[in-house]
């Protein structure tokens, strides 16, 4: 495995789990006829913004999970076109 497909995936979980917790929280919020009760207006105002600024943060999350995922295959098939890099061959090349 590759440090990027390591990082893609660890990011897009992250976002995931962001995105349900958010999800999950405005669900219980909500009162029989749909609306999300608050009991002050600067608690509403404060939890929205976090809200709004936690589900950006993941789409930057899954967004450079899906870019890491992309740079790990790219490196991967750079690696078979050109085959084993020199830091490679002196490695080996030590161990004879």
């Amino acid at each position: 495995m590759n440090f990027y497909y390591i990082t893609g995936i660890i990011m897009i979980a992250v976002a995931i789990v962001i995105n349900y917790s958010i999800n999950r929280r405005r669900f219980y919020r909500r009162g029989p006829g749909g609306l999300q009760h608050f009991n002050r207006y600067s608690e509403s105002v404060i939890v929205t913004v976090a809200e709004r600024l936690g589900k950006f943060i993941a789409l930057v999350l899954f967004l450079l999970g899906i870019g890491a995922l992309m740079a790990g295959r790219h490196q991967q098939n750079l690696q078979k076109k050109i085959g084993p890099t020199s830091e490679h061959l002196q490695r080996n090349s030590n161990r004879q």
